[in-house]
């Protein structure tokens, strides 16, 4: 079955998804959305994220997760499931994830059900270039995290020195 890497803060949220996917055949990759960085991320290898943008307000959000997926060359076509409670917030930025590429929202409460059906949307779904110019938009914001301002420069063709 599938690599599903799933980001998210609250560790029962992981042990959940875990449950469900893992009892489904999938292998299951959970991470704190604070602590985890792209590298691990990325070294999934996933076939599918779900990332909760919601997470935390402070250093690294969900957001910037995404933001950073979209123009990691490992991670840019991989599907995604954006899944949050924040719905008012999600639904204000419908248009800046539908231009993304591959990214399906999940508003929690969800069923088993609701998230197999946003898992096979996400599988038909091609990313295009597109996706990768709305990405590196939302990059404007990652300039207040550290340890992305080499990536930001890098990314918008200046010197990350």
């Amino acid at each position: 079955m599938a690599r599903i890497t799933v980001v998210n803060d609250y560790p029962a949220f992981l042990e959940m998804m875990d449950a469900m996917l893992g009892s489904a055949g999938h292998e299951v990759y959970g991470f704190d959305g604070q602590a985890a960085s792209m590298r691990e991320i990325s070294d999934t290898r996933p076939d599918l994220m779900i990332i909760d943008v919601a997470v935390k307000e402070e250093g690294t959000t969900g957001w910037d997760i995404l933001a950073l997926a979209m123009v990691d060359p490992t991670l840019r076509e991989v599907p995604v499931i954006v899944c949050t409670a924040d719905v008012i917030q999600t639904r204000e930025r419908r248009e800046e994830l539908d231009r993304l590429g591959n990214i399906r929202v999940l508003e929690k409460p969800f069923s088993a059900d609701e998230l197999d059906a946003k898992y096979r949307e996400c599988a038909h779904r091609a990313i295009g270039d597109d996706a990768v110019e709305a990405s590196l938009a939302m990059l404007r914001d990652l300039d207040r995290l550290p340890d992305v301002r080499p990536l930001c420069a890098l990314l918008r063709g200046q010197s990350a020195g």
